[in-house]
């Protein structure tokens, strides 16, 4: 099948890549390498890239949550998402990444 992957972490310096303009400090997210969306949290980066991946028409969705993110951060997520996503199965794995948020895997 297809997979759909993104990615959210921090800007570590100014730029504007697409007509997105990010500023160091700022939470962004990647969608298969390309820079599609900045937020004011992880969270909703995630949510942005998830809207933008098509993840209503995928069966699986996994988050693999990284240093910055605590455990119960990473389960109220996976309890939201499951809110807005009855008909994927929504995993959260601890992958201990050093610099990324998430790394999200939709397929």
């Amino acid at each position: 099948g297809h997979v759909q992957t993104g990615e959210v972490t921090i800007a570590v310096q100014n730029a504007r890549f697409d007509g997105i303009e990010v500023q160091a400090g700022d939470v962004i997210g990647l969608l298969n390498d390309v820079l599609t969306v900045k937020g004011a949290s992880a969270d909703a980066v995630v949510e942005a890239l998830l809207e933008q991946m098509g993840a209503s028409n995928m069966e699986v969705i996994t988050l693999y949550y990284g240093q910055p993110v605590r455990a119960e951060q990473a389960a109220a997520l996976q309890e939201r998402l499951s809110e807005a996503y009855p008909d994927q199965a929504v995993e959260i794995v601890d992958g201990g990444q050093p610099f990324y948020h998430y790394i999200i895997s939709a397929e």
